[in-house]
């Protein structure tokens, strides 16, 4: 079977979320779990979610739907982050 679009970039995808974008991704746990992680890490990323460790939790993020693509995973991934961002923002979090 061949190899999906996403695997050959899942390092670089993976490295990208943890160099640029550590403040979403604790949005993301926060509106998710309710707490404010200090440190995050996505540690796998797959065409149904992500796991980010968050403190000393993993955490499940699920997509909405099935990403095949990097492109598919960014939109959905950011997707996920700006939705927590708005919610946290009318919570006053």
């Amino acid at each position: 079977m061949p190899q999906a679009e996403w695997e050959q970039h899942r390092e670089r995808i993976i490295n990208h979320m943890n160099d640029d974008h550590v403040e979403h991704m604790i949005d993301m746990i926060h509106y998710s779990s309710g707490e404010k992680p200090t440190t995050v890490k996505l540690v796998e990323i797959s065409p149904e979610g992500f796991n980010i460790q968050a403190d000393s939790d993993t955490h499940f993020l699920a997509f909405t739907q099935p990403c095949t693509t990097p492109r598919e995973m960014a939109m959905e991934a950011a997707r996920l982050a700006n939705f927590a961002r708005e919610q946290l923002d009318k919570t006053g979090n």
